[in-house]
């Protein structure tokens, strides 16, 4: 079976509570299931990062998120005015 798995930011390194949560979730899920890691991200995957994910996913897709640049939360705050 295939399953798709959604993570907001790379879950490796594991460095706090959601992190680790998230990385022994596909860790389990690696063990019955195909995954495929699909990692929004403010910034592209490391090659250390992705040579780790690899572990537990068979392809990893890496999305970069929106909204994260001062030119983006400029011009979302001007859509919040235009359309209140």
């Amino acid at each position: 079976m295939e399953l798709m798995f959604l993570s907001w930011g790379s879950p490796w390194p594991a460095l706090g509570g959601g992190t680790l949560r998230t990385l022994g979730l596909l860790k389990e899920l690696s063990k019955a299931y195909s995954v495929h890691l699909l990692v929004l991200s403010e910034r592209p995957l490391s090659a250390q990062q992705e040579s780790e994910l690899r572990n537990y996913a068979t392809s990893i897709t890496c999305v970069p998120m929106s909204g994260v640049t001062l030119d983006d939360k400029l011009r979302i705050l001007v859509r919040m005015f235009v359309h209140q």
